[in-house]
């Protein structure tokens, strides 16, 4: 009988240590899946002009919220950055509708990269190559934004927007806008410059009470009628 209870003892003892032991992994297996990103323009091995808008647009989803991002583009055979966009997100799930013109004197192929960061600090990147055809002998204006130049503002600060543009060719006109999220809060248009060279200069106060992403966007067009675009994004914290 005391050897029945013994036994009995032991197999009840065994169960609660397995339970026990199960019970403590499963709580403190924090793990999460990598990110998904789903590159949606352009495709793997795409084959653009020079003269079309290429148009940047990628899904990415995790099961914790994503935190920065980094969205970058580069000449394969120099890894020269062409464009580069820097975003922030408290969501688990982003579409972006990214834009720039890729304006080559050769074809050339470039390698688009995504990298996520989580609040953890952990990162992941993925990538995808597509091909940019020169089609055209004109040249492009070139369009250099001075400021801003952080990545980073505050609500209430006054961002000062200045630069210039330059051209072999008279410009014909200009537009400077700035996008909060997904709405134009600044918006200006300079028509019949008749010049090859243009400087802008104008100002912007940040007003948001949530972090936001804004987007500065300068184009041109030329006599020719052909068209350039800079932009530049930056950070805004309430």
């Amino acid at each position: 009988m005391k050897s029945l209870k013994t036994i009995t003892s032991a197999i009840v003892f065994l169960f609660m240590l397995l339970a026990f032991t199960s019970c403590d992994k499963h709580d403190h297996d924090h793990s999460h899946a990598q990110p998904s990103v789903n590159f949606l323009s352009p495709s793997q091995g795409a084959k653009l002009n020079e003269t079309d808008t290429l148009w940047i647009r990628i899904n990415m989803s995790a099961e914790d919220h994503l935190h920065d991002y980094v969205i970058e583009v580069n000449k394969v055979a120099d890894g020269m950055s062409v464009y580069k966009y820097n975003g922030h997100s408290h969501k688990n799930n982003l579409n972006t509708n990214l834009y720039f013109f890729p304006n080559v004197s050769t074809d050339t192929e470039m390698k688009l990269s995504v990298k996520t960061f989580d609040h953890d600090g952990n990162t992941f990147e993925k990538s995808i190559t597509f091909t940019v055809l020169n089609t055209k002998s004109d040249t492009l204006p070139i369009i250099n934004i001075i400021s801003p130049s952080l990545s980073t503002a505050t609500n209430g600060q006054t961002i000062n927007i200045k630069g210039n543009i330059q051209h072999n060719k008279n410009l014909k006109s200009a537009r400077i806008w700035l996008i909060k999220g997904n709405d134009i809060v600044l918006d200006y248009v300079k028509d019949n410059l008749d010049v090859n060279s243009f400087d802008f200069d104008t100002s912007h106060e940040i007003n948001t009470t949530t972090h936001t992403d804004y987007l500065l966007n300068i184009s041109t067009t030329d006599v020719l009628n052909l068209n350039a675009i800079k932009s530049f994004s930056f950070h805004v914290h309430p």
